[in-house]
Formats: structure tokens, sequence, C-alpha cells
């Protein structure tokens, strides 16, 4: 637990109470930087831990700690400030943290400068029983300038084995009456920066009640889901990690989703425009998203290899790493287009412009509530419609069909999730939830089988493909046709587990009587 040390007298005099049943040796006082680390989209914050990485002269030290109670979870010592958790050897590396971060690269949320005074709290036969850390520390600004100091803070750091002295020096710290520091160090960081943590969601959220109208909803919603684009441009530009782009594609696709549901909304020569513009950027930017999901599945798929053929597939990675850099400047060139640049100037303008008072289109001006009913009970009704003749000879491409109608509801119940606060839809969204996972994988399957078709192509073409290699890709493909077989045999079960019980009728109560409201 971090502790608030008022002044310099109050440490002093804790100190002195603390020595009246311990020895307290002074250890070191270290000048240090600290370097507080999250992903772009927050999610050690999220999981509420903080990932703090200090350098002084001595050492450099990743502390994965609890934002509860500020208590260290794991120190790992480092080499350098590490870019990815996977540069931290796998002995050392925190399971839980890997789980969280997953293939996000760690950002530099915010820094400061100060010093660690180390002291040593020593029992019977000069034993360590626990140990202090008081901590000062200042905002590093801009160009490096000092900012604003912190408060002084105390650090408690067991000692395994001694809690009984722990529970002691705790009890003079109360008795001295020293208080909880408050807020997390990290937060106060932030917010001498004007900042606050979780300050990017790659989901738009819009503040909206049941009578407010359609059109201006639907700019809100459109308008955040812009800024998460132009969020992630320079994640792209920069490639700190592969799911810049992953944002920055799920933000053009429930972009497209809400305007092909957008009809009697917005004028039809607006729609097209922008859709056709939002659809170009989907389709510049899918081969460098494929490459990428095969690079980060690559050592899975070789894993599914028998082990003789492993090492052959190796030239295969090679030539997806050439073409995946070829694919992001091919991106980048996108992103610094005049057309890029001429459609986001025009869209923010088209969506920051105030909705007009009187309108002939028949939705614009209609309740959010009345007009959200409608798109989602029809896109459901689509969904049923689709799903209940497919059977074991409906073509794959019947499942793709129905996955892309899924999705399209899932982003229309997410986007107006909060209409509907009373009649809570998040059971609904996991069932849907867990028949696109399975319709996913199956999509997966068969898309992977032309993709290492098309890369054998390529590879043969560029002179990359031997023999060894194209036996490995022919085995993967073989692989995954039977995996895609035994995949499509489940499919029943988990249309069942969204369409059974009362799926239909709290669809129809929640959502077709709002469509004729």
């Amino acid at each position: 637990m971090f502790y608030l040390i008022e002044t310099e007298d109050s440490l002093l005099g804790l100190l002195a109470l603390i020595r009246t049943r311990y020895s307290v040796e002074e250890k070191a006082v270290r000048p240090t930087r600290f370097t507080y680390l999250d992903t772009f989209d927050w999610r050690v914050w999220r999981n509420d831990a903080v990932v703090e990485y200090r350098e002084d002269k001595q050492q450099k030290m990743l502390i994965w700690r609890s934002v509860k109670d500020g208590q260290a979870i794991q120190e790992i010592p480092v080499d350098k400030q590490p870019d990815f958790l996977s540069e931290v050897p796998e002995w050392l590396r925190p399971g839980k943290l890997q789980s969280t971060m997953k293939v996000r690269a760690f950002i530099t949320q915010t820094s400061s400068r100060g010093q660690v005074r180390s002291l040593e709290i020593c029992g019977k036969k000069d034993k360590v029983v626990a140990r202090l850390e008081i901590i000062t520390e200042s905002l590093v600004k801009a160009n490096n300038r000092k900012g604003e100091a912190l408060p002084l803070r105390m650090v408690i750091k067991p000692v395994t084995g001694y809690q009984k002295d722990l529970n002691v020096i705790l009890s003079i710290i109360e008795e001295f009456k020293i208080e909880g520091y408050g807020k997390d160090p990290f937060v106060r960081l932030l917010e001498l920066s004007g900042r606050e943590p979780c300050d990017y969601s790659n989901k738009p959220y819009a503040h909206m009640t049941m009578d407010m109208r359609a059109d201006m909803v639907s700019k809100d919603i459109l308008l955040q889901l812009l800024n998460i684009m132009q969020k992630n441009e320079e994640g792209i530009r920069k490639d700190i990690d592969t799911e810049f782009l992953h944002d920055f594609r799920v933000s053009i696709r429930r972009s497209r989703s809400l305007l092909s549901q957008a009809g009697g909304i917005f004028p039809k020569t607006t729609l097209q425009r922008f859709y056709n513009d939002l659809s170009w950027l989907g389709t510049i930017t899918g081969p460098l998203r494929d490459y990428d999901v095969w690079l980060l599945a690559f050592d899975s798929y070789q894993q599914d290899l028998p082990i003789k053929l492993r090492s052959y597939l190796e030239p295969l990675r090679e030539w997806l790493q050439v073409e995946r850099a070829k694919a992001l400047k091919d991106v980048i060139k996108v992103l610094d287009s005049k057309r890029y640049e001429r459609f986001t100037k025009a869209w923010r303008v088209y969506l920051e412009c105030a909705v007009p008072k009187r309108t002939v289109l028949p939705d614009a001006n209609r309740s959010i509530l009345a007009v959200s009913g409608n798109r989602i009970w029809k896109t459901y009704r689509k969904l049923r419609k689709r799903g209940d003749v497919i059977d074991g000879k409906s073509p794959p491409t019947m499942l793709h069909d129905l996955r892309k109608t899924g999705k399209k509801l899932r982003y229309l119940l997410e986007f107006f999730r909060t209409l509907y606060s009373g009649r809570s839809l998040n059971p609904m969204i996991k069932r849907l939830e867990k028949l696109q996972d399975y319709l996913g994988t199956y999509q997966d399957y068969d898309v992977q089988q032309a993709s290492l078709v098309h890369f054998m192509q390529g590879m043969k073409e560029a002179g990359k493909l031997c023999d060894t290699t194209q036996n490995a890709m022919q085995y993967l493909i073989d692989d995954m046709a039977k995996r895609e077989k035994k995949h499509r045999k489940n499919f029943g079960c988990y249309y069942h587990i969204f369409t059974h019980g009362k799926t239909n009728s709290t669809f129809k109560k929640l959502f077709k009587v709002e469509a004729q409201s």
C-alpha cells in the first residue's frame, strides 16, 4: 500500500516510532526514472493493474503491481525498457499479464523523475522483517522538462515469513495516523498532463436518450468511429503493433454497417459517397491484415505439422514478412494520399454539421428508439431467415453470409444497448458472439486454404518455393480441410445456443414493439 508522507518531519517522526521496536537501516538513495506503461487501449489498467518501468544506475526493473493496494505482483529485472512483454525471458514472464496484453505493445503513457530511498527494518538477530521505500517523483513534461512534483509516498514491502512483524509495523503506521496515498501515482501524473486512464476505447459510446433524433445519434456514433480511425493512424505508420490496423479496420466495418442501415436517415447520395470511400479503405488495408493474421498464428500452424516438416515452413514465414512490408508501405501511402485526406475532412465536416430542423427524410427526425428497434428487428429476422435453412448440405457461402449478418446485428446491439439499459442485452450479445466465433473459425479454415494456394503461387513466381516447403504447405491445406469438415458438423449446436429458448420472444418484445412505435 502507498502511504502519503506530508512532510519530512512526519517521516522522521514515524521512523523514530518504528525504532522503538525495530532497528531501521538506510540502504541507498537512487536517482530514478519512472515510466508508466500500458497498451494503447489500456488493457493493463482495465484489469486493475499498473506496469511501471524503473531505471537507475544500478538496475532496470519492470514492476507489475496492483492498483488496489499498490503492492507489486511481480518485479522483473530487464536489460532495457521492453516494447513487448514477449521480450522478457519466458521463465520470468507473468502469464496473466501476457494473457491480458496478448499481441499489444507497451506504450509510454506518462513518465517522471525522482529518487527512491530504501530502508530495511530489522528485528531479532538483525533479520530483515520488512522494507520501506520513500519515493519522490516529478512529472516529465514535453522536451524532457521537469514538471510538478507528486506528494512524497512511502511503500511497505513485506518479507516472506514475517507477517507478525508486518502487522506490528502496520499498527505503528496506523497509530501515527499516516494516511493512504489516495489516487495511484500513475493517475496523479496523468491528471497533471490533463489526461485520465482509459482515454481511448476502440468502441464508440454515444450518449443518447430514447427520444433523440435518429440522424443526430447516428452522426455521433459515426463521428466517434472516425475519431477511432484517426487515433490509430500513427500506430499504423510506426508499425507499433498489429492491433492499430485491426482497430482501424473494425471502425471502418462498424461505420459501413451503420451506413447500410441509415436509409431514410441520411440522403442517398451522401450514403453512397462515404460508403464507397469506406469500402475502398477496407479493401486497400485487407492484404496487410491478412499477412498480420498469418504471421501472428504462424507458430501455431507450424506446430500442427509433423516435427520433420516444421522447419520446411520457414521459407513461407520469410516470404510473408517480405510481402507484409510491401503491404504496409501501400497502406501508409494510402494514409498519406490526397484521397484519404479529402475523405476524412469531408466526412468530419458532414458529421460535425448540425442536423437540419426540417427534413424530408422519413427516419431522420424519428426517435432513435423507434428507428434502432426497427433496424435490429429486421436484421434479426434476416439472420433467422438465413440460419434456419442451413443444413449439412449447405455451401460454405451460406455460413459466410450468416456470419456477416450476425456481425451487423451485433454492431447494432452494441451501438444502441444503452437505450435498453433496464433490459440487459449482455446475455443475448454473448450468445451471438459464441455463434460468431464458431462461424469465424469455420470461415478461417475455408479462407486460409485458399490463402495457402495463393501464397504457393506467389512464392513459385518469386522463385522462393522449394519442394519441401510446398509439401509442408500442402499438408496444412489438407489438415485445414479435415478440420473444416469436422467443425462444420457443429453448426446446429452453436446456432441453437443463440436461437434457443426465449431469444425470439425477447427480440420481439424489445425490438418489434419499438419498431412499431
